[in-house]
């Protein structure tokens, strides 16, 4: 059998880099979601820690680590937002039609 029965070589390895590159793309949101949730986890044990070392000398190392952490998920966050392809609607710029971040 030739031409029109069968799909050439070409559509089928687009096809297949595709199915792959789909599968790559929710690999990586499903990872940096599972880095997000232990992130803003660490931070809110932090956060309940900071609560009970008032005046206490480890207190300013607490408020760091927690605006270290707060400031990786923010990281994390842009970095997706910049992936084009792995979340819908998102953009280069991180900026979505309507306006919002």
């Amino acid at each position: 059998m030739t031409g029109d029965t069968q799909p050439d070589l070409d559509s089928l390895t687009a096809s297949a880099h595709d199915g792959q590159q789909r599968g790559h793309e929710a690999t990586l949101v499903a990872l940096t979601q599972a880095i997000s949730t232990r992130l803003l986890s660490v931070g809110l044990e932090l956060n309940f820690m900071l609560t009970q070392v008032v005046d206490d000398p480890a207190e300013p190392r607490l408020r760091r680590a927690i605006d270290d952490l707060d400031k990786a998920l923010n990281d994390l966050r842009h970095l997706m937002l910049a992936l084009p392809g792995v979340i819908p609607g998102a953009h280069q710029d991180g900026i979505r039609p309507d306006g919002a971040h």
